[in-house]
């Protein structure tokens, strides 16, 4: 269990309970403006609940807040041990500074879906472009400069254009002829994951079938991005 204090402003008792939902942020007096995206809480409480665990706090106006987080950890006998997977055999190594200076593009309809995934890549260092659908990735990708891209993040169900649709065309400029050499590469090359809560094994190969790299779940688990992503770009790098 942690405890985390301090002797800021306080938040009032109405607002505390509405702290950890998305986009809450709270306007006191003398202050001039509200600050943040109202994202913060909300991120933390999601990652900690997927670890089992909780998050809580007492704060009072004009006195501070102490924050109460109760988290199951195990402790490993040896430092160099490896994760092991249900099936008793060595889990992949996790990267986790694979985002850091990456530009990823999310296409993502959601506009709450669409926040936190970006506020969430951000934090690790990525540099983030959204997409509201299938096809206005699709224009972003076409038009802007061969390498503006390492990832892109694919949600399945949009208007307009779908997921499936959106990597197909992708995929489809590496055979235009008329389009520079380096932009159909990357049209070939370009790692291309799908986010979707389709998680059937029948989504999955829709997925890879439209040409995508490879596919999460959501909700989205940060430990199995990273290492879907890791595996990926570890993959394009063999090819090359």
């Amino acid at each position: 269990m942690f405890e985390i204090s301090d002797n800021g402003i306080g938040m009032s008792e109405e607002y505390q309970r509405m702290l950890f939902e998305p986009f809450s942020r709270e306007r006191q007096e003398g202050t001039d403006r509200t600050q943040g995206t109202g994202l913060g809480m909300a991120i933390t409480h999601n990652i900690l609940t997927r670890m089992g665990g909780t998050i809580s706090v007492k704060s009072e106006l004009g006195k501070g807040s102490t924050f109460i987080i109760a988290v199951p950890l195990q402790i490993a006998d040896d430092p160099e041990e490896r994760l092991i997977d249900e099936n008793g055999k060595d889990s992949e190594e996790i990267n986790d500074e694979i985002f850091k200076g990456m530009r990823v593009m999310v296409v993502e309809d959601n506009e709450l879906n669409a926040e936190i995934i970006c506020e969430i890549l951000s934090i690790q260092g990525a540099e983030v472009t959204l997409a509201g659908d299938g096809n206005v990735a699709l224009e972003t990708f076409k038009t802007s400069e061969p390498g503006s891209f390492d990832l892109i993040l694919m949600d399945i169900q949009m208007p307009v254009m779908n997921g499936y649709e959106s990597a197909r065309a992708i995929r489809a400029i590496s055979h235009y002829e008329f389009m520079p050499v380096k932009r159909r590469d990357e049209a070939a090359s370009i790692p291309i994951i799908a986010m979707t809560a389709n998680a059937f094994s029948e989504d999955v190969q829709n997925a890879l079938a439209s040409g995508m790299n490879a596919h999460v779940a959501k909700p989205l688990n940060m430990e199995v991005l990273k290492k879907t992503v890791s595996r990926v770009m570890n993959q394009n790098q063999n090819q090359e």
